[in-house]
């Protein structure tokens, strides 16, 4: 009675799948799916476990109730539907900005459940379907290259899927390995190259994108934070900016650390000295690339830059996300145009505190219920930027105008005078770098022009180079960099910058934080390395703000933005692998590039040479042949081809010819052999009865035409049970029948072939 209740209940859904292998393909593809998924999200190892040890039981349930209703177990899975639902509920509710994380482990337990209910061919399908936004989930949310190991398993599985799902539909066998790898391993090819091929010349418009604000999840227990930066690579005596402390005695005490930058700190100390890791430190979503703004600086000693106001700090608050910053209300008569700039941070290392982001910030999404903002536009975080925060900036960006800018004059800078601390030079500042200022700018017409002066004269007579010794104490650090060491780090290139803008009358401050990074166009990421650290000039100019400057070599302050989305796939891949390339390689690739152009170059002379020598009609006449032969070539290749397909696999929408073609021919056999035997055929006798009357007449052929007439009749009249399988054994047996007819000897002549 159990067993009749539970198992047996007289259910029978249509197109019940019977074949395991199509079930153990899906199942395949949506646990690769799962594990991608789980894995680009970060989830926890547990829930990937979890899910694909549970959706293995459900298939195996499923399979083995295939054909019962199984009205119970539907019941249960409605209840544990609403389980899923509730706690999609609960996670979106800590993180409202970004849903996708959420959706993706509703839609995980979603396909762990609908695995317990897969009756049919098309169920299987829908969990196709589910491991496909899963695995396109998964693209989404991964931001390295780590999402390549799982596309390639999923491509083979899905395709594997589709292939033993439809041989399965025809009632055909799955082929012998190799020539299920010629027939699949093609299409797998091409459905690759052509997705990579879309993915290369697809144009990316930047309206199509939807806007998302990931954000970590809020942190309740803050620590009492003062406003204090947090640098692990500076202890606090290190912030505190005394004049009187030995710098050379506390570079010595602190040493350099490869992965935090000393220009994160309230002092920026001129002599450090040491090379920057390239390990990525974070990794950033934006449209644009641009300096990502640490901290600023405006006092100047000599030796090192600090803060005239490091604790002069106001506190922006919300209980939810955004938190407000309005930056652009400091301004005043600006009549720059601005464009909104959405940057996500993905904190990969550990970082400091101060919050990176994009000049004129106007909200931010961030784990914390406040933020605290200087006197120089920079916030501070209550908490360390530790490894798995993830951050979101909106920030409205100056799109400033060359030409706006130079038609500034020197006596509109005094219509909006700055504090007089960005004017500020020490009192013992060189002579001799004041008139080298004079000099480079005698022929500047107006400030901006002047300040593009002193950045092209600093980026063409002074190399930039990290192997350079500390300079002596005792001298202005922007002096020896400019007529002795004539060469140094991007902070002396700044300084010499600030400080030379400075003498002429100009507003500037020295700036840190980091560049753009280097844009990954398969993630879409920009990626941001220890290396990236850099310091940069800003002045500030009448109607228009501040505007960035780099006088360091190979940098580029951005102030007209440009988009990732002006050069198609193929240009951004093509940079993106040439900047992995080493120069020797390079050089090497360009050789052949250049060999290739001139083998084509002379393909086409030959070319045109042909068309000179030969006649039109001669031209003619080799085209239709050089044609011709690509036809018979094609022909011949169709039937080794044809040839080589095994006929086991043979769909079911060309069975049916075969089958009346097999018919037909037993028929007209079966005849031809009643005529030479001498008997008169009689068509209301069945094929049974006349096969009888054949074999009482010639014995030795009774073994053979017995079972080939009872294959007949299950090829005839029992379909539901016969396959290509069939059609090959009762073709073999009557071509065994014809050669056991040709041995004997009949006077009425030879048996039809």
């Amino acid at each position: 009675m159990f067993k009749l209740f539970f198992q047996q209940d007289g259910y029978r859904p249509r197109e019940v799948e019977d074949a395991l292998l199509p079930r153990l393909l899906v199942f395949l593809t949506v646990a690769v799916a799962i594990f991608a998924t789980t894995y680009c999200a970060m989830s926890p190892g547990s829930l990937s476990l979890t899910a694909l040890l549970v959706t293995f039981l459900g298939s195996w349930l499923s399979w083995h109730r295939r054909r019962a209703k199984n009205w119970w177990i539907k019941l249960i899975l409605a209840l544990l539907m609403m389980v899923a639902l509730a706690n999609f509920m609960l996670e979106i509710s800590q993180n409202i900005f970004d849903a996708r994380i959420p959706l993706a482990h509703l839609l995980i337990w979603l396909q762990v459940l609908h695995s317990f209910d897969l009756p049919r061919r098309k169920d299987l399908f829908y969990s196709l379907w589910v491991a496909l936004i899963l695995i396109s989930v998964a693209a989404t949310l991964s931001r390295d290259g780590s999402f390549s190991y799982f596309l390639m398993p999923y491509a083979l599985f899905a395709l594997s899927s589709l292939f033993a799902s439809h041989l399965s539909s025809q009632q055909v066998p799955w082929p012998k390995p190799v020539l299920g790898a010629r027939l699949l391993l093609p299409v797998m090819g091409l459905s690759l190259a052509g997705a990579l091929l879309a993915y290369v010349f697809m144009p990316r418009y930047e309206g199509l994108k939807f806007q998302s604000f990931p954000v970590s999840l809020q942190i309740k227990n803050l620590p009492v934070f003062q406003g204090e930066i947090k640098n692990k690579a500076y202890n606090k005596g290190a912030q505190t900016g005394s004049k009187n402390q030995n710098r050379a005695k506390n570079r010595k005490q602190n040493g350099f650390d490869p992965m935090a930058y000393y220009g994160f700190s309230t002092e920026l100390d001129l002599n450090y000295r040491g090379k920057l890791s390239d390990e990525i430190v974070m990794r950033v979503r934006s449209n644009r690339p641009n300096y990502w703004r640490g901290m600023a600086f405006d006092v100047y000693d000599g030796q090192a830059w600090s803060m005239t106001w490091p604790m002069k700090l106001s506190r922006l608050e919300n209980s939810q996300s955004p938190i407000w910053i309005r930056e652009t209300r400091n301004l005043k008569q600006n009549i720059v145009p601005r464009e909104r700039l959405i940057q996500t941070f993905y904190i990969e290392k550990d970082q400091s505190n101060l919050i990176f982001h994009a000049p004129y910030a106007e909200f931010i999404y961030f784990p914390t219920t406040y933020v605290l903002r200087d006197e120089y536009a920079s916030l501070r975080s209550p908490i360390e930027l530790f490894e798995g925060t993830a951050y979101t900036v909106i920030s409205e960006i100056p799109v400033f105008s060359e030409q706006k800018l130079r038609q500034l004059s020197w006596e509109q800078l005094s219509k909006q005078p700055q504090d007089p601390v960005y004017y500020r030079v020490p009192e013992n500042f060189s002579p001799r770098t004041k008139a080298l200022a004079r000099q480079i700018t005698r022929h500047s017409q107006g400030p901006y022009a002047a300040v593009r002066d002193l950045e092209a004269y600093l980026k063409q007579n002074y190399p930039y180079r990290l192997d350079i010794p500390e300079f002596p104490e005792n001298v202005d650090t922007v002096d020896y960099f400019l007529f002795q060491q004539k060469a140094g780090y991007c902070e002396h290139f700044a300084s010499s910058l600030t400080l030379m803008a400075r003498s002429l009358g100009l507003p500037a401050r020295l700036v840190t934080g980091y560049t753009a990074g280097t844009y990954n166009p398969i993630t879409g990421y920009f990626e941001v390395r220890s290396s990236d650290a850099h310091g940069w000039t800003e002045i500030y100019f009448p109607y228009q703000g501040w505007v960035s400057f780099d006088a360091t070599p190979g940098y580029l302050a951005y102030r007209a933005q440009p988009t990732v989305y002006q050069e198609n796939n193929a240009s951004q891949l093509a940079k993106f692998f040439a900047a992995l390339l080493p120069q020797g390689l390079k050089n090497a690739l360009g050789a052949v590039t250049a060999f290739l152009v001139g083998l084509l170059g002379g393909g086409l002379q030959l070319l045109g040479l042909l068309f000179k020598s030969f006649s039109l009609s001669v031209l003619i006449t080799g085209v239709v042949l050089l044609i011709g032969l690509i036809l018979v070539g094609v022909f011949l290749w169709s039937r080794w081809a044809r040839r080589a397909v095994s006929p086991l696999w043979i769909p079911a929408y060309a069975q049916e010819k075969i089958r009346k073609a097999l018919i037909e021919r037993y028929l007209n056999h079966l005849s031809e052999w009643e005529r030479l035997l001498g008997i008169e055929t009689d068509l209301a006798l069945t094929p049974r009865e006349r096969v009888a009357a054949l074999a009482r007449m010639q014995s030795v052929l009774a073994e053979s035409l017995v079972p080939l007439t009872e294959r007949y009749y299950a090829l005839r009249y029992d379909l539901r049970n016969t396959n290509s399988a069939d059609f090959v054994c009762f073709e073999q047996e009557l071509a065994g029948v014809e050669a056991q007819l040709k041995q004997g000897t009949f006077a009425s002549g030879v048996l039809p072939r």
